[in-house]
């Protein structure tokens, strides 16, 4: 089990299993500490302590915002996907290269503090249809988020400058805003590189519809 300090310890923890459902618990979580929580028809599932947690629908009916009525509050979550899947913990800072997400419903729990933006890619409009998307979500803020992938999906994947990947299209994840997507190759994968910096790229082996 992995954890990770919320606000640098100030606010909590979050524990990661990997088991054959992953899951996410919230544990001592300061009181008016606020996360967004992907809601959707299949998921996740939640398990929390009875008054300890406030719930509320916001900006769209695919996020819930919980909010811990007290401290040291707790709570469970389980992967919303029915097949085989996996959960990255992701720390987004502001002084830090931003994370360019392929579509919004892989993230299954943020803090309050992270924001999505759209974000179109230079050349988008060449990309949008093997990519099933318009335009990227750009993370902003400080904290962290967990990302929901079905498949297998290895750790973030560390691209240096001048280096190049090969990836299907639609096994893409994510990838630092200073990845660049150069060409297509053979009509359905896509080659990407790292230009002047490091930057980091997160795929599946399974499609991402």
């Amino acid at each position: 089990m992995k954890e990770y300090r919320i606000d640098g310890g100030n606010s909590g923890t979050m524990k990661l299993s990997e088991s054959i459902v992953p899951t996410v618990t919230l544990g001592d979580i300061k009181k008016d500490t606020g996360f967004l929580l992907k809601k959707a028809n299949r998921g996740p599932l939640i398990m929390a302590h009875n008054g300890q947690w406030n719930f509320k629908v916001v900006n769209s009916p695919t996020r819930l915002l919980l909010r811990a009525k007290v401290d040291n509050a707790h709570m469970l979550i389980m992967s919303s996907y029915n097949t085989i899947s996996r959960i990255i913990v992701l720390d987004a800072k502001s002084n830090e290269i931003p994370m360019l997400i392929r579509k919004n419903e892989f993230i299954l729990l943020a803090q309050e503090s992270i924001s999505l933006n759209k974000y179109k890619l230079p050349n988008g409009k060449k990309y949008s249809r093997l990519l099933e998307c318009d335009f990227f979500q750009e993370v902003s803020g400080n904290g962290l988020y967990c990302m929901e992938i079905t498949g297998d999906c290895p750790e973030p994947y560390l691209l240096t400058p001048g280096k190049s990947i090969l990836i299907n299209a639609k096994s893409l994840i994510a990838m630092s805003k200073n990845i660049r997507i150069t060409k297509i190759v053979d009509g359905t994968n896509l080659l990407l590189k790292a230009e002047d910096s490091a930057g980091y790229i997160i795929f599946s082996d399974f499609p991402q519809g």
